[in-house]
């Protein structure tokens, strides 16, 4: 029987790692600290990760570095304007949330800089918008340049490329069946892949935990076949149980959003006056999705089995649910990391662990 699709898709990237996985990569830790780079779909995967951190008896520092909808070519271009005018308000785009964001005065907006310096970081993430993740046209050089940046200013950070996923079956992106939500992982898949390649950096495989989740029948997702979507009754939602997306929700929300770049958890800044509409967002994750983002963070983190952590189940999903996303996140790390260790084992005598080489020169 053929591999999995994952696993071709390891293939060159795992060539790149040959020099640059290190063996410390592989060890567990009690304490980590992490500053994210990203958007909303970075809050969905680190919305769980204290208290799966807490669960496990470990020691975790956040900070998390947002905002909405924000791609590679933002964060570069924001970098550029810092580097241009170190007052330069177009540099100050984040927002920022986590326990290390109390560090700074409510409300503000800081650039790039700011988070660096606010902490000692053990790992720092960065990934592509999501309607540009599956584009490999729109990584570069914009990638380049932030992760240049990193380098430079967190040299004793490792940099971590934080794989999105693909958008639920149901999203209009797919309405014409020319596309489809698989085809937008592979492609998303081979962009984060070249990128990792290209830049020596590892991947949290959150989108590979995604499509091994949507194949497995506790979460692949079906249509209500009893709901009136045409005509739904005011404050009326479809059952989707097994979705790991928001879906369908009443929200105010302008008639130019279909479906809205921000998540609804975390955009609180709607006119009172606009009223509820009936909208789809397969974009963001649910409490499921969120969980299973958070889980495949801890374990690529803290190198440590999330399955054990029975004690920590968030609202809204049952013991037994939490339990298969745990799993799944667990089997996703472990298929690359193994895949990861074999490489480099194997590459031991043309390329010593500990030699000159680092895996952010």
């Amino acid at each position: 029987m053929n591999p999995p699709l994952r696993h071709w898709l390891l293939i060159p990237l795992l060539a790149a790692f040959a020099p640059c996985v290190q063996a410390q990569d592989f060890a567990p830790r009690n304490k980590a600290s992490l500053l994210t780079i990203g958007n909303s779909f970075t809050l969905d995967s680190t919305s769980h990760l204290l208290q799966l951190a807490q669960a496990g008896n470990k020691d975790l520092i956040l900070l998390n570095l947002a905002k909405g909808g924000c791609s590679l070519q933002e964060h570069a271009m924001a970098l550029q304007a810092m580097q241009a005018d170190p007052q330069s308000i177009k540099a100050d785009i984040y927002k920022v949330s986590g326990p290390a964001g109390q560090t700074f005065p409510p409300k503000a907006k800081v650039d790039l800089l700011d988070g660096l310096k606010a902490g000692s970081w053990d790992f720092i993430t960065i990934h592509q918008y999501s309607k540009l993740s599956f584009k490999p046209e729109s990584y570069e050089p914009f990638a380049g340049e932030l992760v240049k940046f990193l380098k430079a200013h967190a040299p004793k950070s490792e940099i971590l490329i934080h794989e999105s996923w693909a958008y639920r079956e149901d999203d209009p992106l797919f309405k014409d069946g020319s596309f489809t939500s698989d085809q937008m992982h592979a492609a998303l898949k081979a962009a984060y892949t070249k990128m990792a390649t290209d830049h020596q950096l590892r991947i949290i495989p959150i989108g590979d935990a995604f499509q091994a989740a949507r194949k497995t029948p506790e979460w692949q997702f079906q249509r209500d076949p009893s709901f009136d979507f045409a005509n739904p009754p005011k404050g009326g939602l479809p059952k989707e149980p097994r979705s790991l997306n928001v879906g369908w929700i009443w929200r105010k929300a302008a008639p130019v959003s279909e479906t809205p770049d921000v998540s609804p958890d975390n955009d609180r800044a709607v006119a009172a006056e606009v009223p509820a509409r009936f909208i789809l967002d397969a974009h963001h994750a649910n409490v499921a999705g969120d969980y299973l983002g958070s889980c495949v963070f801890y374990e690529v983190l803290f190198q440590d089995d999330v399955t054990r952590l029975v004690s920590y189940v968030p609202k809204g999903l049952t013991p037994e649910q939490a339990a298969s996303l745990r799993q799944i996140a667990h089997d996703t790390v472990a298929e690359q990391r193994q895949a990861e260790a074999g490489y480099l084992q194997a590459s031991q005598p043309a390329s010593p662990i500990g030699g000159a080489y680092s895996r952010n020169n």
